[in-house]
């Protein structure tokens, strides 16, 4: 067995590099600088391509020479700029692998030599997923075995699979699902070897991300002057993460690319009550798939959960009703196939297990294209000896040009574009010069020049303008010393922020009167809030809503906006309650508690220092919008379970509304 192998997991949208060193108990390690799985994307600067991660951040940009769909490029049979030549799209693959592996040489093999050193030993395993077709494979099989790697495998990650579920469940049929976050793929085994496959394309996604991601960006839309798009990339994210957690509730404060800090609140109750049609049509695939290859009866079949699929409670809900078995890939199961992955033999005769179709002969037009082929490698290979990689590098490239599409192996070429790399000597890149801890002169000129701008807004009374501004100056002074000089600037500009447009007082309120529960949803006003908060004390922004405007002489007495000064005492038999297990100290409080205001009430508790009552404002916060959920499910047809859990969610918070004696 060879000291070691490097293992390229690969599907149409992502990749994965491990590796593995002297068959240590089947571990697979990620290459270094790499997280696992990575987005199949490239971007093709100068002589080197990017894959992953970095590929998928320049295409986002709109950089050109950024590219992904790699599998549908491939087919259009275009090129791209690569060390000043012109070459097929199917050549990205292969450049960027290379620039990992010579990475991977340089600091995990360190004394094997370099990649040139190793190409035609390597132990190569790429692992395809589901989604790979043989055709696709087969450019990937010619496309590496052209370029001088003799020791590969190719192997459908099923195959794995099927080997670990025949040992766990001999006799038993499997139906693997699997997705990489875009399609579903469902692969029913059967215990003679057999495979069915369907593809059900855009079904591997999560629709409640979608959903979560809508909410959010509409909750703060208000706040915001980005758009969706602007924050969809970060707001998937967080969705994600809320959805794969445990949590029943996503409660807590975000930062767009606004740079203000944000409140949001989403409830799975409120989620797990949105109609998904994409559950329907997985549903009538998946009966329609498993009654077309003879498995009506779902129960002696195990399901696998593979990929995304993982964790996903979601999913696992939608395919698993009637399985006799439902079993995820955890860490344990993963370092099972892992080990078989590590241990399957590779030699060089197990290069492609696919037999090329008979070729005709050559062409004049082919056999003028060797030709120069041969010339252009011959050439490189003297730049090599002489130290010329750049130089080498282009000769090879248009060797490849030369030779690409060729029929007929022409293994003296493939020998002679070996002898010549064989040459050549790769040199260590400079280190990136570190980023200064201070700003530089230009870097000064431009904050002051950010701040200036955003004075003068400030000054125009344009706070959005200016907020953006000082946030794309604080951006540049993040993480470096600070500048005295540049902080009393950025104090001088914010100064003449005008966070409001002075309004008349409004009428004060009753103590003891709540506001009118038409106006339950809305903020106080800034000037409001400076009347409540003690001396000192600093109100966040997102706590306060728009300026409600106060009743004026002649307009009339329910103006929409206008703050009421306070509603009629109840008549004394109204007011006759149990006495509250917890008494409200703070009658404004109290008022914003009764009338379910519960996000002002907690303003003023930590104003006040308070952080039980305001602890306690969140809680109420969080049962009012679970029961306006469960009492708008209440009203549709359920069945008795789920009838009795949302009237337990509504009876949770009424027992709540009683505890601290708010009941009207």
């Amino acid at each position: 067995m060879s000291p070691y192998r490097v293992v390229i997991t690969l599907s149409h949208r992502t990749i994965a590099f491990e590796y593995n060193q002297n068959g240590a108990d089947g571990l697979l390690l990620p290459f270094p600088e790499t997280s696992n799985p990575e987005a199949l994307s490239f971007y093709c600067e100068a002589d080197r391509v990017v894959v992953g991660n970095g590929g998928r951040v320049a295409l986002e940009a709109g950089k050109s020479g950024a590219f992904s769909d790699y599998f549908e490029l491939i087919k259009q049979g275009q090129t791209f700029k690569y060390a000043g030549a012109d070459l097929s799209h199917q050549y990205l693959l292969l450049h960027a692998l290379e620039d990992r592996f010579r990475v991977f040489f340089r600091s995990i093999l360190i004394n094997k030599g370099t990649l040139d050193d190793n190409r035609s030993t390597m132990p190569l395993l790429f692992v395809l997923e589901n989604d790979i077709q043989t055709n696709e494979r087969r450019v990937v099989e010619d496309l590496f075995r052209n370029a001088g790697y003799g020791c590969m495998a190719f192997t459908p990650a099923d195959d794995y699979v099927q080997r670990l579920a025949a040992e766990r469940r001999p006799g038993q049929r499997v139906l693997s699902a699997w997705s990489d976050g875009t399609d579903l793929i469902l692969s029913l085994m059967f215990p003679d070897g057999s495979r069915k496959m369907l593809s059900l394309p855009g079904l591997g996604t999560d629709p409640r991300i979608r959903h979560v991601v809508e909410k959010l960006y509409d909750d703060l839309k208000s706040e915001l002057w980005t758009t969706l798009e602007d924050e969809q990339e970060y707001l998937t994210r967080v969705g994600r993460e809320f959805i794969m957690s445990k949590a029943p509730e996503l409660d807590g404060t975000v930062i767009l690319s606004d740079g203000m800090e944000h409140s949001i609140y989403l409830s799975k109750i409120w989620l797990n009550s949105i109609p998904m049609p994409e559950s329907d049509r997985l549903q009538r695939a998946l009966a329609s798939f498993l009654e077309e290859n003879g498995c009506t009866d779902r129960t002696p079949v195990v399901l696998l959960l593979r990929g995304a699929l993982t964790g996903n409670d979601y999913f696992k809900q939608q395919l698993s009703n009637g399985f006799g078995e439902v079993v995820e890939i955890d860490d344990a199961l993963q370092a099972q196939l892992n080990k078989l992955m590590v241990t399957q033999p590779i030699t060089p005769s197990e290069i492609s297990t696919i037999p090329p179709p008979p070729l005709p002969p050559p062409t004049d037009e082919e056999e003028e294209r060797k030709r120069k082929a041969q010339e252009w490698l011959e050439r490189a290979e003297k730049a090599f000896l002489n130290g010329q990689n750049e130089q080498g590098d282009t000769y090879i490239n248009k060797a490849d040009r030369q030779m690409l599409n060729l029929k007929g192996e022409c293994p003296e070429l493939k020998r002679l574009r070996a002898r010549a790399f064989s040459h050549r000597k790769d040199k260590p890149k400079p280190p990136e010069p570190p980023r200064p801890a201070r700003l530089t002169g230009d870097e000064i000129a431009r904050v002051k020049q950010l701040l200036r701008e955003a004075k003068g807004k400030f000054v125009s009374r344009d706070n959005a303008a200016g907020d953006r501004l000082v946030a794309q100056a604080d951006r540049m002074m993040a993480g470096r010393a600070d500048d005295a000089t540049l902080l009393s600037i950025r104090a001088n500009t914010l100064s003449k922020r005008v966070a409001e447009t002075p309004q008349p007082k409004p009428a004060p309120r009753s103590a003891s009167k709540p506001a009118s529960s038409r106006y339950a949803t809305q903020k106080p006003s800034m000037m409001e809030a400076q009347q409540l908060r003690p001396p000192g004390i600093k109100i966040k922004a997102q706590d306060l809503g728009p300026a409600q405007r106060p009743l004026q002489p002649g307009m009339p007495k329910a103006m929409p906006g206008a703050v009421p000064s306070g509603i009629p005492p109840l008549p004394p038999q109204a007011r006759k309650k149990a006495a509250p297990t917890v008494k409200i100290g703070n009658p404004e409080a109290l008022a914003f508690m009764k009338a379910e205001q519960y996000t002002k009430a907690k303003t003023i508790f930590m104003n006040e220092g308070n952080s039980k009552m305001a602890s306690a404002c969140s809680q109420l916060n969080r049962a009012s919008k679970n029961a306006k959920v469960a009492e708008a499910q209440l009203a549709s047809p359920l069945t008795a379970a789920k009838k009795a859990e949302y009237q337990k969610t509504v009876a949770q918070y009424q027992a709540l509304r009683k505890k601290f004696g708010l009941d009207k």
